[in-house]
């Protein structure tokens, strides 16, 4: 009983994650909401009315279409993004540039200095982006 009493007293399973934190040289971010700049703002009446609670990327192997039908995406390019929040509702977002509507930034726009440091990879969107499917419950 002696060689299995250590066996016992420790509870089974894995142990390699008990080196992850060793104490004092903790990552004090890890524990800490990362802060993110936005790119794009879509108008009001178009969004959430309540706090949005997750926001996830459609895989790049398939896109939704505005029927909501989920079909394969030959471009294997992530460009949609799906949002839930507390209104009840999930929201499908399109980030690419449309077909049509949207003309090339001018050189004085391109090289207007931003002084938040919002890059300009999202512009087409701003305050016009508005979500292409809307789930209600």
């Amino acid at each position: 009983i002696k060689e299995y009493e250590e066996r016992i007293k420790n509870p089974r399973g894995d142990h390699r994650d008990k080196d992850l934190f060793i104490p004092g040289f903790e990552d004090e971010s890890f524990f800490q909401t990362p802060h993110i700049r936005f790119c794009a703002v879509s108008s009001i009446e178009h969004g959430h009315s309540e706090p949005i609670t997750d926001l996830q990327w459609i895989p790049d192997h398939y896109q939704i279409t505005a029927q909501g039908l989920p079909t394969e995406n030959l471009a294997m390019n992530c460009s949609q993004i799906m949002t839930c929040a507390f209104d009840n509702q999930v929201l499908f977002w399109e980030t690419r540039v449309p077909r049509a509507g949207v003309k090339p930034l001018s050189k004085k726009e391109r090289d207007i200095i931003n002084p938040m440091g919002v890059p300009l990879t999202f512009k087409h969107l701003d305050l016009t982006w508005k979500p292409f499917l809307r789930v209600n419950n």
